[in-house]
């Protein structure tokens, strides 16, 4: 009788252990960065594909294709973190992560960081602006050729709120929740945190694959990671990285530079 009791406590605890929630590790940081852009690589061919062939029926460039065609724009640039939004939640929920534990923040909000992740995103785009511009003219100066155009126009308010919820707010939270969360947290177990950081934020860089925002998102990436890191609250660099993005739809909207706009800002609060 004692033994069938022990046995079935044995099957109970076995049962239990499969089901039971766990950490991120550095297994789920490499195949997370492998989904993501794998899987981006193959819906992008096919959509860049199908929309080349409706856009050569008409007679016009890809990109005035969709320029032409508003919706398709905004769906375009919703396309990444929706797909960054399902990788989280399917991998995490089907590989039974607790992320939910994982991601909770282990300090509270401050309202002085708050301020001071403004200062630094204004301070990094003000200081670094020129540093940038340079890195860009190198690129053209090889025969690279830098584009400016967005696929979605942001040329009406209606325009920049959409561009705002799909440019600023979307990718700051699935994309933090993906580098700086699945990503950064898994590398953490294996490395020092100098060095995952340093990791995850080449990472990052390569997963927007754009040539010649290679030092500005190199830059941020680490940026981003540092904060998530130090302040043990992933909020902090999701705040950082919506800022920064607002900032940059801020100024294509107003058709201005970083200086002149900083300086612009600084005159109404004063």
């Amino acid at each position: 009788m004692l033994k069938k009791s022990n046995l079935i406590n044995t099957e109970n605890s076995a049962n239990n252990k499969k089901f039971e929630l766990r950490e991120f590790n550095f297994t789920d940081s490499s195949k997370v960065f492998f989904f993501d852009v794998f899987f981006k690589l193959i819906i992008s061919f096919f959509v860049l594909y199908f929309i080349t062939e409706l856009a050569l029926s008409d007679g016009v460039s890809y990109l005035e294709y969709v320029q032409q065609r508003g919706w398709l724009g905004f769906l375009l640039t919703l396309l990444s973190p929706l797909f960054l939004c399902a990788l989280f939640f399917i991998y995490s929920k089907s590989n039974r992560i607790n992320y939910i534990s994982e991601l909770k923040p282990k300090t509270k909000l401050n309202p002085y960081v708050v301020l001071i992740c403004f200062v630094v995103v204004a301070i990094s785009l003000f200081m670094m602006s020129g540093v940038f511009n340079c890195f860009d003219y190198l690129f053209v100066s090889l025969g690279y050729k830098v584009s400016g155009e967005m696929v979605f126009e942001i040329n009406s308010v209606h325009r920049l709120f959409l561009a705002i919820f799909s440019m600023a707010v979307m990718p700051a939270i699935f994309e933090e929740l993906i580098y700086r969360g699945i990503v950064l947290k898994g590398l953490l177990q294996k490395f020092k945190p100098q060095v995952a950081i340093l990791i995850s934020t080449l990472l990052f860089t390569l997963m927007h694959g754009s040539l010649d925002q290679t030092l500005f998102q190199f830059f941020l990436g680490y940026l981003l990671g540092f904060v998530a890191y130090k302040t043990q609250n992933i909020t902090y660099s999701i705040m950082i990285h919506f800022l920064n993005n607002l900032t940059v739809l801020l100024l294509t909207f107003f058709k201005t530079d970083i200086r002149s706009f900083i300086f612009f800002i600084l005159h109404i609060i004063i």
